[in-house]
C-alpha cells in the first residue's frame, strides 16, 4: 500500500486546501499565545490531540508497515470511539506505548484496530524519548471532551495529522 501519511492532507483543522471543520473553543482569550502570533482553534486541537505530551510512543511503531487507508482507519476507529471513547482513548496510549496484546481477545482486537501506525507513519520527532508534561488521566479527559465537541471522525483525523508531524512545535 502507497504511504499516504506525506503526500495526503489531515490537517483539515488549519488547511485550506482541505474541507475544513468548525471548532467551537469557548474562550481563545484563556488561551496563552506562541512566538508566530495568535493560537488558532486548529492549533488548540492539534495540541490537545498529540499523545506526546501523556507518553512516550514506542520507537518501534515508526517502522510498521501500512496495512489501510487513513480513510478506512478513520471509519473503523469512529464506531469504536463512539461506543466507549473513555475505553478507545485509554486502549490508544497503550498501543502506541507499544503494549502487546496477544491472542484472540476483545482487547486484541480492539489494540489492533485502534493502531494509526496502520494507517500513517508516525512522524519521527515524536518517537524520541521524553518526559510527559501532563499525565495520561489528564490526556484522556481532555480528549473526551474534545472527541464530544468535534465528534468521532474529525477528531481521528486531527490525531493521524498530528501523529504524521502536523504539530504546533515552539519557535526556533
Amino acid at each position: 500500500m502507497a504511504k499516504s501519511a506525506s503526500n495526503r492532507c489531515y490537517a483539515r483543522l488549519r488547511t485550506s486546501k482541505c474541507r475544513p471543520i468548525r471548532l467551537e473553543l469557548t474562550d481563545m482569550s484563556t488561551v496563552p499565545r506562541h512566538a508566530g502570533g495568535d493560537w488558532t482553534p486548529g492549533d488548540v486541537a492539534a495540541m490537545v490531540a498529540n499523545p506526546f505530551y501523556a507518553i512516550e510512543i514506542d520507537p518501534k511503531l515508526g517502522d510498521v508497515e501500512l496495512t489501510v487507508s487513513d480513510e478506512e482507519w478513520v471509519e473503523a476507529n469512529a464506531t469504536a470511539i463512539a461506543r466507549n471513547p473513555k475505553r478507545w482513548l485509554r486502549m490508544l496510549l497503550r498501543v502506541l506505548q507499544g503494549e502487546e496484546f496477544p491472542g484472540d481477545t476483545p482487547e486484541s482486537a480492539l489494540a489492533a484496530l485502534a493502531n494509526p501506525a496502520a494507517a500513517i507513519e508516525i512522524h519521527p520527532t515524536l518517537l524520541l524519548p521524553h518526559e510527559a508534561v501532563i499525565d495520561e488521566a489528564t490526556w484522556v479527559a481532555a480528549n473526551l471532551k474534545t472527541v464530544e465537541e468535534l465528534g468521532p471522525k474529525p477528531w481521528l483525523y486531527n490525531l493521524l495529522s498530528v501523529l504524521s508531524g502536523h504539530y504546533v512545535a515552539g519557535a526556533d
